[in-house]
Order: structure tokens, then sequence, then C-alpha cells
């Protein structure tokens, strides 16, 4: 898998990371949706990856997913910073994961 951001949303995300030494989990939330399969996406900050975690990226940061959510997301991922807000779109070239991902700290 990869995740692939640009510029502007890199900047962002490094100016709202607490830590510079913390990474970035994207996290298939499912808690409370019904069943595993109807989740949302999600970014936490955390202060290490997890034992399963993949490496996406490391630009500008590293950013890391738990190994069996890989299934629910596509091959090549891009984040994009919402322009005015503070949310996150999460896709591939051909689905939005969500237009309103979240920064959390873990």
């Amino acid at each position: 898998m990869m995740l692939k951001l640009d510029d502007e949303t890199a900047q962002r995300l490094t100016e709202k990371v607490t830590n510079e030494n913390h990474v970035v989990r994207l996290v298939y939330d499912h808690e409370g949706c019904g069943c595993a399969v109807s989740g949302v996406p999600l970014l936490v900050e955390a202060a290490a990856a997890e034992e399963g975690d993949v490496l996406l990226s490391h630009h500008p940061l590293p950013f890391y997913i738990w190994g069996p959510h890989r299934i629910f997301f596509a091959e090549y991922l891009q984040l994009k910073a919402n322009p005015g807000k503070e949310t996150f779109t999460l896709q591939s070239s051909s689905e939005i994961f969500s237009p309103h991902v979240r920064l959390q700290l873990m």
C-alpha cells in the first residue's frame, strides 16, 4: 500500500501533530458502527507504531496502517487537506473513503 500527500496536506499535518517524534496511524474504526465492515477511517497520532503495523509513507512523518485493516482500502491512497476546515479527504483513484477524516490524539 502507498499513501500520497500533497505539500499543503503535509504542512497541515505537520502543524497538527503534537510531537515531532510521533507517528500517524490510519485506522478503520468500527466501534459502534454495527459491524466490522461498517467503519470509518480515522487518522490517529500515536507515540509509536504498533505490532502488525505496515508503513504507508514517511513524508512528512511516518504513516502506518494496521496490517489487517488494509483490506478496507485501495492499494494507492491519497490524503488531501480540506480548504478552510480541520479535516482531510481520503480517496483512491476510483473511490472517496471519507471526505471528513480527522486527526485524533491516541
